[in-house]
């Protein structure tokens, strides 16, 4: 027996997906999104350069160059690193229904934290780590 209540929760849903800006992108358009945001990010960065006085070409290709070397391609993921510890932080947060804004001060307070109960105490090195993590 269908009272009307599964049609209303579905219409419901697609409300709150279209107000939590939740859009369903299928086939070409979920290819065309991201290609046509790097190409609008290109255009703002270029024009910008260009207003500045710098060679726009010139200067993506710094980047570029600068991307795929392989000490800058370690120290990004060295700062990745934190942001993705802090990010599954506030993930587990917003699970539990709390809300956590400071979560970049947490994470570099628990870093001095765990680096000063390091130094300070003295156990083999499984335990070592342990204690510190």
């Amino acid at each position: 027996m269908s009272d009307g209540t599964a049609g209303a929760r579905e219409a419901g849903s697609g409300f709150v997906d279209r107000l939590m800006g939740r859009v369903k992108l299928g086939g070409l358009l979920s290819l065309a999104a991201p290609v046509l945001a790097i190409v609008f990010a290109g255009l703002i960065t270029s024009a910008v350069l260009l207003v500045t006085g710098a060679p726009p070409v010139e200067t993506l290709g710094v980047m570029v160059d600068y991307g795929v070397q392989p000490r800058s391609l370690a120290l990004a993921l060295n700062l990745a690193a934190g942001y993705y510890l802090s990010a599954l932080a506030v993930a587990i947060g917003f699970r539990m229904n709390l809300f956590n804004i400071g979560v970049d001060g947490q994470y570099r307070l628990a870093a001095l934290i765990a680096a000063a109960v390091g130094g300070a105490i003295t156990l083999p090195a499984p335990l070592h780590v342990a204690a510190i993590l």
